[in-house]
């Protein structure tokens, strides 16, 4: 089926991913009109595959959580509460039903502060390792929402109130390097080019419709148009 171009306020890592999923279970895609109505078919969408997906990084979070509280010094009783807030808290649970990416955001946010958390404890000029998960982990989570960069500024003062400036650098470039790299396979989605779709009316305006996916895609075109 032909790629349409069409506008999208977020970074484009969840819809890879949920693209990657789908495509584990065969299915007819179909390009649906937008907005959807209440009973429109959706074909033979693979839901459940998809919705695998996301609670799969939704088993994660609790873990995660728990693992930085045991980090930042609590005990493991104490360290159990905010894990178990996110066992019972029934807005992950539409997150997944919903096929929303929040969930994906969270999990990659968290692994990585925890991952600097861990780099802080060595100290500077060591956990290197920690460090790099840090930036590509952020990377990773600004490459699916933008509100990620409140986690990163978190991750800055950890790093900065330990004196590892040089870490600050390298975790700030990694996650730069990251979200762009995410862009690549994205971009090559949309061989025919054409005119930007804004799916919704709140879209419709002038800066959006009259913008033009370029048909080649060598670097010079593409970091042309964005």
């Amino acid at each position: 089926i032909e790629s349409k171009t069409v506008f999208e306020i977020h970074p484009p890592l969840a819809r890879l991913l949920f693209t990657k999923a789908a495509s584990i279970v065969p299915f007819h895609a179909t390009i649906l009109p937008l907005p959807l109505k209440a009973n429109a078919s959706f074909g033979d969408f693979p839901y459940i595959a998809v919705r695998l997906f996301v609670a799969f990084f939704g088993v994660l979070l609790p873990l995660l959580l728990y693992a930085t509280g045991r980090l930042s010094g609590y005990m493991p009783r104490i360290a159990m509460i905010p894990a178990l807030f996110v066992i019972f808290d029934n807005a992950f649970i539409v997150y997944s039903r919903l096929i929303l990416p929040d969930t994906i955001l969270l999990f990659f946010g968290l692994l990585g502060f925890m991952a600097a958390l861990l780099a802080a404890k060595s100290g500077a000029g060591k956990g290197w390792f920690f460090v790099i998960l840090a930036g590509c982990a952020l990377g990773l989570a600004v490459a699916t929402k933008w509100t990620a960069l409140g986690l990163f500024s978190v991750v800055i003062i950890v790093f900065f109130l330990a004196r590892m400036y040089r870490e600050i650098i390298v975790c700030a470039l990694l996650v730069g390097i990251v979200y762009a790299a995410v862009f690549v396979p994205f971009l090559s989605y949309f061989p025919q080019g054409g005119k930007i779709d804004p799916v919704f009316s709140i879209y419709n305006v002038p800066w959006i419709t009259e913008l033009e996916f370029p048909k080649t895609h060598d670097p010079k075109t593409i970091a042309s148009f964005l």
